[in-house]
């Protein structure tokens, strides 16, 4: 058995919403990742899932709840504890050239991260750089600016920078987003021949298909709540025998419409508490008892197969085999 290298427990975070209100971003998240595992998060704009990445790695606050990576408390840390375990997990974010300093060249970027993460390498830093171009396929690349490179090869350095420190987690969040299909299967298939063994990943992303190759298991994640927890192999919009969430397969629904991204929930009028989908759900009706139920009882994650868990009241709990 594989042990575990990031566990978190009732993870919550709220913002202002500018009206004097607070908007709940993350609301009690438990989440359990394996080493070598790779799970997939998707949802809508707006579902909470980069603001989760961000709490696993402590770059933004919890509010509430517990994390722990291989075994050490996250929260416990204090902010040069937390700083040293930026060696241990590390994160690709959406915005490549956000994410890198327009002044400084790619070798210079990662020259700092190996300074800050991989002292052992020092006096060794140029092998090791001119292997991590070749392994990037940004040869020549070393003395150019953000500026002077093209999208997939400042995403190739992103990917680079986060995996040099060989971290033993890495979240992703959106690293193939606003690609075109040559350079997104570049960008991917750089990741993928990168990846350790036993390293850990979370694969934040709105396409569907690209999660459903890449990960082992998917979270689904609706304003805030997980909703379904399942095999990557049951994302699979072909796959009518699957019982899956209401919105899950809405979101799949979508998947298969040319150009299209993942939707937004609509607005819709029903007053606070109970499930938060069942406004747009296509599986229940005003007035009826189940109505009545999904108005009343916010739906925890049961069994509907193997592996598979999902918070839906219309969905049975089946044992799992």
């Amino acid at each position: 058995m594989r042990q575990i290298a990031l566990e978190a427990r009732g993870l919550r975070k709220s913002f202002p919403d500018g009206d004097g209100g607070t908007l709940v971003a993350v609301d009690g998240v438990d989440l359990t990742l394996r080493e070598g595992e790779v799970l997939g998060l998707v949802g809508e704009s707006g579902s909470g899932k980069t603001t989760l990445g961000k709490l696993l790695l402590r770059i933004v606050q919890p509010d509430a709840g517990s994390i722990a990576l291989l075994g050490e408390d996250l929260m416990g840390k204090d902010r040069d504890a937390l700083r040293a375990s930026r060696t241990q997990a590390q994160m690709i974010y959406q915005s490549a050239a956000a994410a890198l300093n327009p002044g400084m060249t790619v070798y210079e970027h990662l020259r700092e991260t190996l300074r800050l993460h991989r002292p052992d390498q020092r006096g060794h830093e140029d092998t090791v750089i001119a292997q991590t171009l070749s392994r990037f396929r940004l040869e020549g690349r070393g003395d150019r600016r953000p500026r002077e490179l093209s999208g997939g090869e400042r995403r190739r350095v992103g990917v680079a920078r986060c995996l040099l420190p060989e971290p033993k987690l890495v979240i992703a969040d959106e690293p193939t987003a606003g690609l075109d299909a040559s350079v997104k299967a570049d960008v991917l298939r750089v990741m993928l021949e990168a990846r350790r063994p036993n390293q850990a990943w979370i694969f934040i992303s709105h396409e569907l298909d690209v999660v459903r190759y890449v990960s082992d298991r998917v979270l689904v994640m609706v304003r805030g709540r997980v909703v379904e927890d399942m095999p990557a192999r049951r994302l699979n919009p072909a796959d009518r025998r699957v019982l899956r969430h209401p919105y899950t397969e809405r979101l799949l629904s979508t998947s298969l419409q040319p150009g299209s991204r993942a939707i937004m929930i609509p607005d819709r009028s029903v007053e606070p508490g109970g499930c938060r989908y069942r406004g747009a759900c296509h599986e229940v009706e005003p007035g009826t008892g189940l109505w009545e139920r999904c108005r009343g009882q916010e739906p925890d994650l049961v069994s509907v197969g193997p592996g598979h868990r999902t918070a839906c009241h219309a969905r049975g709990d089946v044992p799992e085999e």
